[in-house]
């Protein structure tokens, strides 16, 4: 049920709306950096052990893969938020890419760099 003060779907977000979701996405831009930085400072500092150790290099190769996987997960949520904030420059935030349909308000506050509404996102899996 909705008050008269609560905005529908279909009613283009406020420009105070946007500016709250821009600078959500700027500071998890910045929560990024850090953990980027963090993770490659990690990365890159020698293991400290004796070389020559082969017991040791499966569990450092996992490691390895991990600082990877996750230096990688990080760069594309970052790339997600940049495109997020191109569309807020566009004036296309939060128009679904697949049907052109609004995002629900809900949707965008816990996935603010969404692409798609609900819908399509669960057809696409």
């Amino acid at each position: 049920m909705t008050t008269d003060d609560e905005p529908t779907l279909h009613e283009p977000l406020s420009t105070d709306e946007l500016r709250a979701h821009k600078e959500r996405l700027l500071s998890l831009l910045r929560t990024l950096g850090e953990k980027v930085e963090r993770e490659e400072d990690e990365f890159l500092l020698p293991s400290g052990g004796e070389r020559g150790q082969p017991d040791d290099q499966p569990i450092e190769d996992t490691a390895l893969d991990v600082e990877a996987g996750t230096l990688e997960a990080a760069d594309e949520l970052g790339y997600a938020v940049h495109e997020a904030l191109d569309r807020i420059g566009e004036g296309t935030f939060g128009l679904c890419s697949s049907c052109g349909e609004r995002i629900s308000r809900e949707r965008l506050l816990l996935v603010p760099y969404a692409t798609t509404c609900r819908s399509c996102a669960a057809r696409t899996g």
